[in-house]
């Protein structure tokens, strides 16, 4: 729900395409602190993430906010961890 939004839909290929440099469609990334957060980015330069294991997609980056081209690297930030406590000296 929300990855396709129409049918036929131009920014997922059916057919392999190759970008420079060998990087492919279809790369995502899945948050290794929670593993039902993925994200993946379309042909159109949109980047898709979900919460609960791809049952349901919402567009978290646009083409118009960003360049507009594929994103073959997507990551996870780092946790927040709290400030290291003072040390009593």
């Amino acid at each position: 729900m929300g990855l396709v939004q129409r049918a036929n839909d131009p920014q997922w290929p059916s057919f392999f395409i190759g970008l420079p440099n060998g990087i492919q469609y279809g790369n995502f990334a899945v948050n290794p602190v929670n593993g039902d957060q993925v994200m993946i980015s379309s042909a159109a330069g949109r980047i898709f993430g979900t919460t609960n294991q791809g049952q349901f997609w919402l567009s978290i980056g646009e083409p118009g906010s960003l360049d507009g081209s594929y994103a073959p690297a997507l990551t996870f930030g780092a946790p927040t961890r709290p400030p290291p406590a003072a040390s009593a000296t």
